[in-house]
């Protein structure tokens, strides 16, 4: 019995020393490299106080060696992070966005230049400090699932009920006395949460 736990223990210390690897410049930019190639960004739990740079220069000459063969980034996830803000610009190259993950954060706001990303089809903002969300929010016309549980939401904008396309909406443990009387509106939603 005694070596199971020196086992766990060996398991742990891996995975710690994993998280701790994961979380240097020099992966981020390898991660980054490879999002450069694939499209999929996934630098969850990382550590990150703030967005890197590169995210806001996507694709600009000199950001890589071959800049003219990086692709559009398709899915980027910043979840499981310490972001208290995104800046303004980073969504201002990313317009072929269809997933972001940024949840379990500290945000409370998002840039205005997030509306760039028409068919952005998955947004999860759980576990944040989100207490309203921006009306810009109904020009995400592309989106169909939405997770916002887990902030401090007292209401849900009016503009989210024109978004005709989404199918799930997940709210729950929120501060929400009401939903928006125009929810009728959201034809495909299928699940309300």
């Amino acid at each position: 019995m005694p070596v199971r736990p020196m086992v766990g223990r060996r398991e742990l210390e891996r995975w710690s020393e994993a998280q701790q690897t994961s979380a240097t410049p020099a992966a981020i930019e390898r991660a980054i490299a490879q999002a450069q190639a694939s499209g999929t960004l996934n630098l969850t739990s990382r550590g990150l106080v703030e967005v890197p740079e590169e995210l806001c220069a996507w694709n600009a000459k000199g950001q890589s060696d071959k800049w003219w063969e990086v692709v559009q980034l398709a899915k980027l996830d910043l979840s499981h992070n310490e972001l208290r803000h995104l800046p303004e610009e980073l969504f201002e190259a990313l317009d072929s966005l269809q997933t972001l993950h940024v949840g379990n954060n500290g945000l409370s706001e998002l840039p205005s230049s997030l509306q760039r990303c028409k068919i952005l089809a998955r947004i999860n903002l759980q576990h944040n400090a989100f207490q309203r969300l921006p009306s810009f929010i109904g020009a995400l016309e592309g989106l169909v699932h939405v997770n916002l549980d887990h902030n401090a939401l007292t209401r849900l904008p009016d503009a989210l009920c024109d978004l005709v396309l989404v199918e799930t909406l997940t709210c729950p443990f929120n501060q929400l006395a009401a939903l928006p009387e125009r929810l009728g509106r959201m034809r495909a939603l299928t699940k309300l949460d």
